[in-house]
């Protein structure tokens, strides 16, 4: 009767279903190995990298090779041979390091259409939608429209705050000087204020953040700087009369709050 092989043919045909390619030094281990032992060190070593066990991977339906083939000595199981157990190290380490660099692969291609989606929108962010920008203006301009239309298309260039949409709307107030378009200028004229005060609120914001700045550093002076509340009456009065100019006296004690206990 002969012996049925389709352990060989479908452990064979799952080596080939991966996309991993063995090194030179490799492939010439694997050669010497039997095609069913072959592709069995690479379906082991797929197989763990994604988390299952041996034993699972042995006892699983797309197994290698029965378990007792595998581990049996007296049968001079697979892991009793010294060049199978060599070429499924090396296939450990190939494999996941293909792994790796297949999944860098796919994030830098992931971050490339993710940077030019960012940029995209940090320039709409900064300049504004172009196309929305130049529609409004042509509504804003468009002097056969209803005032109350063109009112709206001013106070929404004046939402958008860009550069851009302030030129637009300088554009439209130059239009705007008859007596006809009094509600339209005044519009332009309230928005053109609000996109000024935002930028004086980015100054004063940076202003702020500057003067934060020199507050942690008077925050960070050495211990032996003292403030005037952590200093003796003697002291004081010392300060006070002069001493202090002489070399030799107390320094003056430091401006800022008490150091906290």
């Amino acid at each position: 009767m002969a012996k049925k092989q389709p352990e060989a043919s479908q452990t064979f045909a799952i080596g080939m279903q991966s996309g991993f390619k063995p090194s030179a030094e490799l492939q010439a281990r694997l050669n010497r190995l039997s095609p069913q032992q072959a592709s069995g060190v690479i379906h082991i070593a797929e197989e763990e990298l994604m988390g299952r066990s041996l034993t699972a991977i042995l006892l699983a339906d797309d197994r290698p090779c029965s378990y007792s083939t595998f581990w049996h000595k007296k049968r001079n199981g697979w892991m009793h041979k010294p060049v199978f157990v060599e070429a499924l190290n090396m296939a450990r380490q190939e494999v996941r390091g293909h792994r790796l660099a297949t999944s860098v692969d796919e994030a830098v291609e992931r971050l490339k259409v993710a940077t030019v989606d960012a940029a995209r929108d940090l320039h709409r962010q900064i300049t504004g939608d172009v196309g929305a920008i130049e529609a409004l203006s042509k509504i804003a301009l468009d002097k056969g429209r209803d005032g109350p239309e063109r009112t709206a298309a001013v106070r929404a260039l004046g939402d958008i705050g860009s550069q851009s949409a302030v030129d637009e709307l300088l554009k439209v107030l130059e239009t705007t000087q008859a007596k006809a378009y009094v509600a339209v200028r005044q519009a332009i004229i309230e928005e053109l204020g609000r996109a000024g005060a935002a930028t004086d609120t980015r100054r004063r914001l940076a202003d702020m953040t500057t003067l934060d700045r020199a507050d942690k550093m008077t925050a960070s002076k050495s211990s032996g700087d003292r403030t005037a509340d952590e200093m003796s009456d003697d002291e004081l009065e010392a300060i006070a009369r002069g001493s202090g100019n002489s070399g030799t006296g107390v320094a003056a004690p430091a401006v800022g709050p008490p150091k906290p206990n």
